[in-house]
């Protein structure tokens, strides 16, 4: 058997995990070739025992196919299909050697054999499938990484690695790890990597330092920037008082359309509108809806403040807008008046009188009137 040392070889031979086998002999002498009818080849199994004081081989041999091409004999098996012989983890193992034995027969039935060292090699390295984050996701902050590792056992190390749109692989900082299983690794974005897509792949090396030079990648969005917001000013009126001209907030009552823009550097897919009391401690934030389409380059939403009643006062309202990546922006919150009630108001005075029941005022050109007058929102009267 080739390269036996009956034909001038080391009686070695050395073949990869995983592919096909092709043996055949050589006849000595060769004059002798066309005595041979067949050769039967086995592979041979070697087991060991320790007494306590000597080490006892014992070779179990398997039949592996039958020669009959003249010339050479050639046979061609797989021992990988045959885990019976050979378990698939000591293949895995970095490498097996057993032993190959050929078997020569005469048309009288007469043999000779010759048998040569078999090694298996691992040449070929166990791939890892990232399975977080998933393919066309968006990411942003500290992120996951992990894989599905093909013969986790096998492997000892995966190193994440990202590139953008044409260009070189870089190294996820901090990005290989050796626990096993899933190979757990953060991937810190946050100020460091520039929004925008980028290929993910994990580079697996197994026990045998085999690495992957073509490992499956797959495509994320990093999305650390938030969408912005701005909701305009719903007001229908604006007034100064007499008493404060500080106060031009102006008031709202009834139903009013709350409208807003949004950006972001990936599709926004919603804005809501909330509200919230500006002089109760601690007060929180109250939906007021959601508008899922743009029109006119805005959002908008209609507020009835009557149903469900909104209470008269002053209120804060803010604009969140969401992109796709599920990442969300507030606006700058603007400040309105609730003012549903009417006002109230009382004559004072009629032409200077404070007791004017029964004054006839039929005969004056100018009647005076003075009121006073409360509004619920204002607590001040003029």
């Amino acid at each position: 058997v080739n390269p036996s040392s009956l034909l001038g070889g080391n009686d070695k031979a050395y073949v990869k995990a995983g592919d096909d086998i092709t043996v055949e002999i050589s006849v000595l002498p060769s004059e002798d070739t066309c005595e041979v009818m067949k050769v039967k080849y086995y592979i041979g199994i070697v087991d060991s025992t320790w007494d306590g004081q000597v080490w006892t081989y014992d070779t179990t041999w398997y039949h592996v196919g039958t020669g009959t091409e003249h010339n050479h004999w050639p046979v061609t098996f797989n021992p990988w299909n045959h885990p019976e012989w050979i378990p698939h983890y000591e293949f895995e193992d970095g490498w097996w050697h057993g032993a190959l034995k050929a078997e020569l027969y005469d048309s009288l039935g007469n043999s000779n054999d010759d048998i040569i060292t078999l090694y298996i090699l691992d040449v070929t390295a166990s791939q890892a499938v990232i399975t977080n984050p998933l393919n066309d996701s968006y990411v942003w902050g500290d992120v996951d990484l992990s894989v599905m590792a093909l013969n986790a056992y096998e492997i000892c190390k995966v190193c994440y690695e990202y590139k953008a749109e044409g260009g070189d692989w870089q190294p996820v900082l901090n990005g290989c790890s050796i626990e096993p299983d899933s190979f757990i690794v953060v991937w810190h974005t946050l100020n460091t990597i520039d929004d925008g897509a980028y290929y993910l792949r994990a580079v697996a090396t197994d026990c045998d330092n085999n690495v992957d030079d073509d490992p499956p990648t797959i495509k994320v969005t990093v999305a650390n920037g938030l969408p912005t917001a701005v909701i305009e000013d719903p007001r229908i009126c604006e007034r100064t008082c007499p008493d404060d001209t500080v106060d031009t907030l102006g008031y709202i009552a009834g139903t009013v359309t709350l409208y807003a823009t949004a950006s972001s550097d990936v599709d926004v897919v919603k804005v809501e509108f909330w509200y919230k009391n500006i002089f109760t401690f601690p007060s929180d934030w109250t939906l007021i809806g959601t508008a899922d389409f743009v029109s006119g380059g805005k959002y908008s939403e209609k507020w009835n403040t009557l149903s469900p009643l909104v209470a008269d006062g002053r209120y804060h309202v803010k604009a969140r807008a969401y992109n796709i990546a599920g990442r969300y922006g507030d606006s700058d919150p603007i400040v309105i008046s609730v003012d549903n009630s009417a006002p109230f108001a009382q004559v004072v005075s009629i032409m200077g009188d404070p007791n004017p029941e029964g004054m006839d005022i039929t005969k004056g050109d100018i009647i005076d009137i003075e009121l006073w007058a409360m509004d619920s929102t204002s607590n001040e009267g003029w």
